[in-house]
């Protein structure tokens, strides 16, 4: 499994550093990776105690472009829920910080399907058909 976190810019005046609960998701502007509903139901798991959280969030945002996301959340546009590898450098260099410290969406492994293409389409056709007819029939699974 890989870890999903919420990620901000860091905070501004009056905004906290650091959230004290999942809970208080449903009352920022969250900035989601293709979501496909209206209102997503996402189990935390504390790292130390191994506690869970229900929260039902509604996005503000949703893209397939988890780089458009992360470029949003560092221009202080919302919290964006993405991989930790995804947000590496972020972290380190300060732009984004981590506002659920302790806190994870877990992925269990095959949780997700990722399929990665070039900017040119330099794919033939059969694998680009085939990336095609793998994101309509997993579509309605979730």
């Amino acid at each position: 499994p890989f870890v999903v976190g919420a990620f901000a810019a860091p905070p501004a005046q009056g905004r906290p550093a650091a959230l004290p609960h999942p809970r208080e998701l449903a009352k920022q502007t969250l900035l989601l990776p293709s979501a496909g509903a209206d209102t997503v139901p996402l189990l935390w798991r504390h790292k130390a105690s191994g506690r869970s959280a229900q929260v039902e969030v509604t996005p503000a945002v949703t893209s397939e472009d988890i780089d458009g996301l992360i470029a949003v959340a560092r221009a202080s546009g919302g919290i964006v829920l993405a991989p930790r590898y995804s947000v590496q450098a972020d972290l380190q260099q300060r732009r984004l910080v981590d506002v659920l410290p302790g806190w994870h969406l877990p992925v269990a492994e095959g949780d997700m399907v990722q399929a990665l293409t070039l900017a040119q389409p330099t794919a033939g056709e059969p694998a680009r058909a085939l990336v095609r007819f793998v994101r309509e029939a997993l579509a309605g699974q979730g």
